[in-house]
Protein backbone atom coordinates (compact mmCIF):
# COMPACT_ATOMS: atom_id res chain seq x y z
CA UNK A 1 0.00 0.00 0.00
CA UNK A 2 2.55 2.43 1.28
CA UNK A 3 4.35 1.30 -2.21
CA UNK A 4 1.66 1.85 -4.25
CA UNK A 5 0.92 5.63 -2.88
CA UNK A 6 4.54 6.61 -3.77
CA UNK A 7 4.66 5.27 -7.06
CA UNK A 8 1.56 7.02 -7.76
CA UNK A 9 3.17 10.28 -6.23
CA UNK A 10 5.96 9.59 -8.66
CA UNK A 11 3.35 9.36 -11.91
CA UNK A 12 2.11 12.71 -10.58
CA UNK A 13 5.20 14.50 -9.98
CA UNK A 14 6.28 13.01 -13.40
CA UNK A 15 3.04 14.60 -15.01
CA UNK A 16 3.78 18.07 -13.78
CA UNK A 17 7.26 17.75 -14.58
CA UNK A 18 6.14 17.06 -18.52
CA UNK A 19 3.56 19.56 -18.58
CA UNK A 20 6.04 22.02 -17.05
CA UNK A 21 8.33 21.44 -20.31
CA UNK A 22 5.97 22.05 -22.36
CA UNK A 23 5.04 25.35 -21.10
CA UNK A 24 8.90 26.19 -21.20
CA UNK A 25 9.27 24.76 -24.76
CA UNK A 26 6.07 27.03 -25.66
CA UNK A 27 7.45 30.09 -23.61
CA UNK A 28 10.70 29.13 -25.09
CA UNK A 29 9.07 29.71 -28.43
CA UNK A 30 7.26 32.96 -27.96
CA UNK A 31 10.74 34.52 -26.36
CA UNK A 32 12.60 33.82 -29.16
CA UNK A 33 9.37 35.03 -31.66
CA UNK A 34 9.90 38.34 -29.30
CA UNK A 35 13.13 39.02 -29.37
CA UNK A 36 13.60 38.40 -32.98
CA UNK A 37 10.67 41.28 -33.16
CA UNK A 38 12.85 43.50 -30.60
CA UNK A 39 16.10 43.15 -32.65
CA UNK A 40 14.32 43.93 -35.79
CA UNK A 41 12.81 47.12 -34.18
CA UNK A 42 16.12 48.21 -32.65
CA UNK A 43 17.82 47.82 -36.49
CA UNK A 44 14.97 50.09 -38.16
CA UNK A 45 15.82 52.71 -34.95
CA UNK A 46 19.44 52.44 -35.61
CA UNK A 47 19.17 52.95 -39.34
CA UNK A 48 16.46 55.92 -38.65
CA UNK A 49 18.94 57.85 -36.54
CA UNK A 50 22.13 57.29 -38.72
CA UNK A 51 19.82 58.87 -42.07
CA UNK A 52 18.95 61.35 -39.51
CA UNK A 53 22.13 62.62 -38.20
CA UNK A 54 23.38 62.54 -42.16
CA UNK A 55 20.96 65.02 -42.91
CA UNK A 56 21.28 67.26 -39.95
CA UNK A 57 25.70 66.62 -40.46
CA UNK A 58 24.39 67.80 -43.93
CA UNK A 59 22.14 70.93 -43.08
CA UNK A 60 25.18 72.38 -40.56
CA UNK A 61 27.64 71.43 -43.49
CA UNK A 62 25.38 73.72 -45.69
CA UNK A 63 24.56 76.54 -42.84
CA UNK A 64 28.27 76.59 -42.34
CA UNK A 65 29.49 77.44 -46.09
CA UNK A 66 26.88 79.28 -46.56
CA UNK A 67 28.39 81.97 -43.41
CA UNK A 68 31.72 81.76 -44.41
Amino acid sequence: MCCQAGVSKLKEAREVVDSLKKKAAQQSQILAEKQREADESMAEITSTIQVNLSLIITLFTDIIRQHH
